[in-house]
């Protein structure tokens, strides 16, 4: 057995690889931090399980190995995942193109046609800041002379605003919940030599407003995040996701109205930034998702009505070429462990059988 190797990426937790006589693996190592409390556990261990249901209903799933302790194992003060090792890459934050994004759309959809229980989820609830807890986080920024303080607290009526908006816009998309991955971004998606995907990093699994899920998704693949999103991967994403899913024009501007007013991560990264118990690097890192949040926001919000007219579905077009374009896809699936496939129409696989490997001993 080979030594850890270490992993690029990741804004919690530590990843590795491992080269063993029976493969090669990734261990990914919990942040102290977060798991500290066996509640915590608990839920990652229910992540991995419900990424396990996804993948057998034929969702290129990958989802952590059974060991001597299940799917988490603790080995003295830390807590291990170890994974099937994926020989792929993940694309970034730019527009991933049509094709990709229309692949995507459709994986999601298929995700929110998956019977998934939810009766041990808890339904998400808008939440609105006070003025009191952004000027505590404004305040704890200049004692730390955070470099984005200036910025943000620029920002903060506006902020305010876009919250009170996301609470409304939230109550007109009601209670229709479907239990999903809820960060299907470029990062949690490697792609392989033969341009398969494989979804990684299910720890954020929960319930969902699939219109939420479906606009945030194709704002992430269109770049938006690092700049003007493309119109036609934008659309591609969409398109994809109504092979299967039904998606109103109505729902998805409520979408980008709960979108704009979601500032729980931005909050959470102000916190981290001037967390003194991590490391400068783990700092920095947070200081720059900050800054490209909020200016994430800030398009969002500048935007709504134009992207709401890129969810329009297309006129009708002759039989002929409708006929040629809901044609279902023809590949076949591929079983999303060990490898990550491409979800398609064909028949779903049965779930394939996973190697045990005796996480006990990793060093």
């Amino acid at each position: 057995m080979s030594r850890l190797e270490p992993v690029t990426g990741g804004l919690l937790h530590s990843m590795y690889r491992i080269r063993t006589t029976t493969g090669s693996y990734a261990v990914k190592v919990l942040d102290k931090g977060v798991v500290r409390t066996s509640e915590v556990r608990a839920e990652y261990r229910r992540s991995e399980a419900v990424a396990a249901k996804f993948a057998a209903a034929g969702v290129p799933a990958v989802f952590a190995m059974d060991g001597r302790q299940g799917k988490l194992s603790d080995i003295g003060v830390r807590s291990t995942m170890v994974y099937p090792w994926i020989d792929g890459a993940m694309l970034t934050q730019k527009s991933a193109g049509p094709q990709a994004a229309h692949r995507i759309g459709w994986i999601i959809a298929a995700m929110h046609r998956t019977e998934i229980s939810q009766s041990s989820f808890n339904p998400p609830h808008p939440f609105t800041s006070s003025f009191g807890e952004w000027r505590q986080l404004v305040d704890s920024a200049k004692a730390n002379d955070a470099s984005w303080v200036d910025e943000i607290q620029e920002m903060v009526p506006d902020l305010m605003l876009w919250e009170f908006a996301a609470v409304e816009a939230t109550e007109a998309l009601g209670r229709n919940f479907v239990v999903s991955h809820r960060d299907l971004d470029q990062k949690n998606v490697l792609w392989t030599s033969k341009d398969e995907p494989a979804i990684v990093d299910w720890e954020g699994v929960g319930l969902v407003r699939p219109a939420v899920e479906v606009i945030c998704a194709a704002l992430d693949w269109s770049g938006q995040k690092v700049g003007a999103p493309d119109q036609a991967t934008f659309k591609a994403l969409i398109a994809g996701y109504r092979q299967l899913q039904p998606l109103s024009v109505e729902d998805c501007r409520f979408a980008l109205l709960v979108l704009t007013g979601a500032t729980g991560w931005l909050r959470a990264n102000m916190r981290a930034s001037v967390d003194a118990d991590r490391s400068p690097d783990r700092r920095a890192q947070r200081s720059r998702e900050i800054v490209q949040y909020a200016k994430s926001l800030q398009s969002l919000a500048s935007n709504v009505d134009t992207w709401t007219t890129w969810c329009e579905e297309p006129a009708a077009p002759a039989k002929a070429e409708a006929a040629k374009a809901t044609k279902s896809p023809t590949s076949q699936v591929v079983p999303a462990q060990p490898r990550g496939g491409m979800v398609d129409c064909a028949p779903r696989p049965s779930r394939p059988k996973t190697k045990r490997i005796n996480i006990d001993l990793l060093p």
